[in-house]
């Protein structure tokens, strides 16, 4: 519950952000040519607000993985407990079981990041 009001409160000033990004001189534009507020919001906003604020949101996604790996952390005895309960009782092999949870987490951030950079790529390139 914690981590969700902490990233909520950060994925909504981005979201916040975003909109008071779009300067408000568009509106008059917006008017001139015949488009109504809906359709200047769909057509015109949104699309310049999602591409500013992608870039943002999935380093904010990246960072909720990171604090939930931290909140395994904190709560190492049980994530243990359940490695323990199956695994590691199993086959006895403790350091591939957190070996493994490691590769876990940094195969998602990796990829995460690799998402990042390729948008970013691809928005400084237009």
């Amino acid at each position: 519950i914690a981590l969700s009001i902490y990233s909520s409160s950060y994925l909504s000033e981005i979201i916040r952000s975003g909109f008071n990004s779009i300067h408000h001189t568009q509106n008059h534009t917006i008017r001139s040519i015949g488009l109504s507020h809906w359709q200047g919001f769909y057509l015109v906003y949104l699309p310049q607000i999602i591409r500013k604020i992608i870039p943002p949101v999935i380093s904010q996604y990246a960072n909720i993985i990171k604090n939930a790996s931290l909140g395994a952390v904190i709560g190492y005895p049980d994530v243990i407990a359940i490695f323990s309960g199956t695994v590691i009782n199993q086959t006895g092999n403790t350091y591939e079981v957190i070996f493994l949870t490691c590769c876990f987490y940094a195969a998602i951030n990796l990829l995460i990041s690799l998402l990042l950079t390729l948008h970013s790529r691809r928005y400084y390139e237009q």
